[in-house]
């Protein structure tokens, strides 16, 4: 095996990757407010050199639920610095979407919760719908759907 595959694979080498990711995104929270604005991110892309045409697709990249923010849990999902991998999410957001329509209706998340033995949380699904529902249309798409999963990441 290659030196440097065995050095950018390493626990260490990654530590600090991920230490450096945190620390741009800190550094680019102008406001201490925990989160990336649409200006905050344009103003630390363009002092880089970055073109204003890249920071359109690069918000979008980051800002996974698509409500103009990028939070720290977003941030570190996107950048695949997370606590699980961005596939692993998929494959829960797909198990949840029982009838494969593209996002999670209140009657999946009800009966996965009944399969799982934790009915109790019946009946605080549609508030917690509502909560991550950016477009309003009472479902979850996967980009809402990862809204919520980086709250777990903040």
């Amino acid at each position: 095996m290659h030196l440097a595959y065995r050095v950018i694979t390493s626990p260490l080498f990654n530590m600090g990757l991920t230490h450096r990711y945190l620390e741009a995104f800190k550094a680019a929270d102008k406001d201490g407010s925990g989160t990336l604005t649409r200006s905050e991110l344009k103003s630390v892309l363009t002092s880089r050199g970055i073109p204003i045409s890249e920071i359109d697709n690069l918000m979008n990249q980051l800002d996974l639920n698509g409500d103009g923010i990028i939070t720290l849990g977003e941030y570190k999902i996107a950048l695949g610095i997370s606590t699980q991998p961005l596939e692993a999410w998929r494959e829960l957001f797909e198990e949840l979407d029982k009838d494969q329509s593209g996002s999670i209706e209140v009657a999946e998340l009800k009966h996965f919760l009944d399969d799982a033995n934790m009915d109790s949380l019946v009946p605080v699904l549609d508030d917690w719908i509502a909560d991550y529902d950016v477009n309003k249309d009472g479902k979850l798409q996967y980009r809402e759907f990862l809204g919520f999963i980086a709250t777990l990441e903040d």
